[in-house]
């Protein structure tokens, strides 16, 4: 059971998960948080004899072999894979990029009962959290079943075994790594390898020194193996960094397997999912090619393409409006317009040292010529200011959605062309040029704790930049509000 202490340093999620669970699934919980480090057995260090035997034997195991042993048929994007991993012996660092739905899971399981089937081999699988180590701990005990491989031991809370033939599997999330240091390796595994955050300093200082004790070949190369697989996330991304590898270290080699390769997946998924992300999300998350880009927030606006002369509309349009409050800085409105599923900027404000009631007549003026305002979004942290809008100035508008990260990648979908037209959802009138140059100009944070994580989710600078703000809160706040229209009206 945790302290109140070790519990304060969980997220609200995982505090959530773990009272949900009960006895060996919480000690495993505990375990791979990293709560209770040294509970699992330790170790014996391999011997001479053990090690030649490895040696003698690895050789002889064909991948492909297994793969018929467990009645599995590789699909295309898997085969390239096996195939070099059984005649390239010079081979022994591979990287997988991969698309949704791939099969990681499946690859990864077999390579390890492949290694299980050689004695005194130790394989270790690393992912970024206790579900995916679950997963892949599961996966690879039921292929152990299917072939009848003896158990010696069994430890299904801390998710390790040994077999008969003194061969050990151990799967550990990475908050739990150190649980298996001091162990030999002669697999390593890194699963879903863009989300573990501190994956080099796990394989170059951890594990990496470890596959020594199981020899190395004539050629200088060690007999131990290691897989990267995962999906990118962008070209700043560990996962990237590893995909390069081949580059400059001719031991290493990777592969590029888009989703389509899965024969099982049907083309309809893949026409959805391009609807669904647009282009350039569908590139990264499906066809395995990482988004790069320099350090703008908003790296799919393009001049050309987002940016109208003219935009017409009557008495009968709708419009949704956004408010960004200013403090110490301006306070900024967009007026959207908005027609079916695409939105184009006709309006914008920002002026500074004014009252409250000036910036209502401001808002008024330039609503009068339009057509019907819909719904209007205000910075949710002026809650005080938005009620007095409301109350003393007769101007109805509602708390906006704030989500930064979101609502970034949100508008940079819509600014991706999408649909069988190949056309953005986003447009911006020329005539507001304050708003074009904040958003080509504003970056990501250099110095970011996030900044070489994820491209989708780092902190730009300068997010009170108000006119990015009122856009923000127009466009994704209505986002949501049309979803609940839509199933208002699916229910009728």
């Amino acid at each position: 059971m945790l302290t109140e202490e070790q519990l304060a340093l969980l997220t609200d999620d995982e505090r959530a998960h773990y009272s949900s669970l009960e006895g060996e699934d919480r000690a495993s919980f505990e375990y791979f948080m990293g709560f209770t480090h040294g509970t699992g057995e330790t170790a014996a260090p391999i011997t001479n004899s053990e090690t030649e035997m490895y040696k003698k034997i690895t050789d002889t195991i064909p991948l492909k072999t297994v793969c018929r042993l467990l009645d599995f048929i590789p699909h295309k994007g898997q085969q390239p894979l096996i195939y070099d991993f059984d005649t390239h012996k010079d081979h022994n660092g591979f990287v997988v990029a991969a698309g949704r739905r791939f099969g990681k899971s499946t690859i990864l399981s077999i390579i390890s009962v492949r290694e299980l089937l050689v004695p005194f081999s130790s394989t270790v699988l690393v992912a970024p959290v206790f579900n995916n180590a679950k997963i892949i701990f599961n996966e690879v005990l039921k292929l152990v079943n299917k072939l009848e491989l003896p158990i010696a031991s069994i430890n299904k809370g801390q998710f390790n075994f040994t077999l008969e033939n003194g061969a050990k599997f151990t799967a550990n999330s990475e908050a739990n790594i150190e649980a298996v240091l001091g162990t030999s390796m002669s697999l390593i595994l890194m699963e879903e390898a863009q989300s573990i955050n501190t994956l080099d300093v796990i394989y170059k200082q951890m594990l990496a020194p470890t596959m020594l004790d199981y020899g190395v070949r004539d050629n200088g190369e060690l007999y131990g193996r290691t897989f990267v697989i995962g999906t990118f996330r962008g070209t700043d991304n560990v996962l990237y960094e590893y995909f390069q590898r081949e580059e400059d270290f001719p031991n290493w080699k990777s592969f590029t397997a888009p989703s389509m390769t899965n024969p099982t997946l049907p083309q309809s998924y893949f026409k959805q999912m391009r609807l669904e992300l647009g282009e350039m999300l569908y590139n990264q998350e499906i066809l395995a090619i990482p988004v790069g880009h320099d350090d703008n927030v908003f790296y799919a606006f393009d001049k050309e393409r987002n940016v109208v002369d003219n935009v017409t509309f009557t008495k009968d349009s709708l419009f949704i409006v956004g408010i960004d409050i200013g403090w110490s800085d301006s306070t900024a409105g967009v007026w959207v317009l908005r027609e079916n599923d695409t939105y184009y900027v006709v309006e914008a404000y920002s002026e500074n040292n004014r009252a409250t009631a000036e910036h209502i007549e401001s808002y008024k003026e330039i609503e009068a010529p339009l057509g019907t305002i819909d719904s209007r979004y205000g910075d949710p942290a002026a809650a005080q200011t938005l009620n007095d809008y409301i109350l003393t100035y007769d101007y109805d508008i509602q708390k906006a959605n704030n989500a930064v990260a979101d609502s970034i990648k949100y508008l940079n979908q819509l600014f991706t062309p999408t649909g069988a037209n190949d056309r953005p959802k986003l447009y911006i009138s020329s005539k507001l040029t304050e708003l074009i140059r904040q958003v080509s100009r504003v970056k990501y944070k250099s110095n970011n704790s996030k900044s070489s994580k994820d491209p989708f989710i780092r902190d730009p600078k300068g997010t009170h930049w108000d006119l990015i703000a009122a856009l923000r809160y127009a466009i994704y706040s209505d986002r949501f509000s049309m979803a609940s229209l839509n199933i208002i009206r699916s229910n009728k």
